[in-house]
């Protein structure tokens, strides 16, 4: 139930105007694919809403701001596994 929360809560933090659109809308990050967030919600379970409410929470805090520095060396840190299949 905290995953669906934190996700309401992002949402509607981000997306101010239409928060529940969001998750209807196909979406070409890294994550999604093209597919919309809903759909993987849906097709993967807990895992799912644990990368939904993970991307959500890095929007919030600007980590999808950061140099080209930052990033190249925030993706050799290890990363926690997700198994959406």
């Amino acid at each position: 139930m905290s995953l669906i929360t934190g996700i309401h809560t992002a949402l509607h933090a981000l997306y101010t105007r239409t928060p529940d659109a969001w998750p209807k809308r196909p979406n070409d990050r890294y994550l999604f694919v093209g597919r919309t967030p809903l759909e993987l919600m849906l097709t993967s379970g807990i895992p799912g809403l644990f990368a939904v409410r993970r991307l959500l929470d890095g929007d919030r805090s600007g980590q999808y701001r950061a140099s080209p520095q930052a990033r190249a060396e925030a993706t050799r840190l290890p990363q926690p596994g997700l198994d959406l299949d």
